[in-house]
This record gives structure tokens, sequence and C-alpha cells, in this order.
């Protein structure tokens, strides 16, 4: 923890010089939940672990959300080989993940299908 203007501000630079001259990252974790009013965010926790040493990997990828108004084109698309090259997962029951990369090419084989593509997604509730 650096200290600014009478502030303890905690930076990855801090944290990770802390653990290099042999400061547990338990007891940078107590010294904290001692001073603090409410529980820390559990993001910040995460940092702190990483700003620790501690890697964990999380990975994002570019996709594309198909939304299939009638289950069962959805269950058609999710289960023909055909398609199954363009598809990323299925994160609801009319929800698809599409490979970004490969959106022109499902575009073609659902246009083929007779499938209409509207523009954007029809968002429940508002």
């Amino acid at each position: 923890m650096a200290l600014n203007a009478g502030h303890w501000q905690l930076t990855q630079e801090s944290v990770a010089a802390g653990v290099k001259t042999g400061l547990p990252l338990a007891e940078l974790q107590r010294l904290l939940a001692d001073r603090l009013i409410h529980p820390a965010p559990r993001l910040l926790a995460i940092a702190l672990h990483a700003w620790a040493g501690e890697h964990s990997g999380v990975k994002l990828a570019g996709v594309t959300v198909l939304q299939c108004a009638q289950p069962a084109i959805t269950e058609a698309i999710v289960t023909s080989p055909k398609l199954r090259p363009f598809l990323r997962g299925q994160i609801g029951p009319d929800l698809v993940l599409v490979d970004q990369t490969q959106l022109e090419g499902l575009r073609e084989h659902l246009r083929w299908a007779g499938l209409e593509i509207a523009p954007e997604l029809a968002v429940k509730g508002v």
C-alpha cells in the first residue's frame, strides 16, 4: 500500500513490491479487513491475488449473439452438423453464440434456409 496525501492507496506496484519484500498476501488481506468498514469487493480480492503474482486466466472471445424467436429453430440450428462450425455455444433457450469470424458464412446458410435476419436482438422486458 502506498501513502498518498495522508491516504493509503493500493496499487499493483505497491502490492507487488510488498510481496517481493516478503509480505504474505494473507497478512495484507488481514490488514485491509481490519481497517475496512465494509467487506472488500470481490474484484479487489481477485486483483490482489493477481498483483501478488498469482496468475489466473480469463478469456475473451469475439462472438455475436444469434436470437431465435422459436425454440424449434434454435434446436435445428444448434443440432445441425452443417452449422456447428459457425457456433461457439448456446447461452439460453433462444440465444446462440456465433464465432464472429464465421458470421458471413452462417448468414449465407441461414438465408438459404429462408430465415430472415433482423439487425437487433429483441430484449425482453424493455
